[in-house]
C-alpha cells in the first residue's frame, strides 16, 4: 500500500485507488490529483493494491470483494 497526504487541517478526505490490482485508473486519477487539489482539509491518497497493480493482477492472496468476516 502507498499512501500520501497533503494538509492538515480537519476534515479528512481520503481517495481511494486501485483495490483490485488489474483497474488501473484509480491510480491514473490519483496520479492527476495529487498535490492539485486546493480543498480546506487534509487529503490522504491511497494506491491499495500496488503489489497487484504492478503485477497486472487482480488481487495476489484473495479478492477483496470475497473477504466477508462472516464466511
Amino acid at each position: 500500500m502507498k499512501t500520501s497526504r497533503y494538509g492538515y487541517k480537519q476534515p479528512n478526505v481520503a481517495i481511494v485507488g486501485c483495490l483490485h490490482g488489474n483497474e488501473i485508473i484509480g491510480a491514473k486519477v490519483i496520479e492527476q490529483l495529487e498535490g492539485r487539489l486546493s480543498l480546506d482539509c487534509s487529503v490522504k491518497y491511497i494506491l491499495a493494491n500496488r503489489r497487484a497493480m504492478q503485477g497486472n493482477s487482480r488481487f495476489l492472496e484473495s479478492d477483496l470483494n470475497r473477504s466477508f468476516p462472516w464466511r
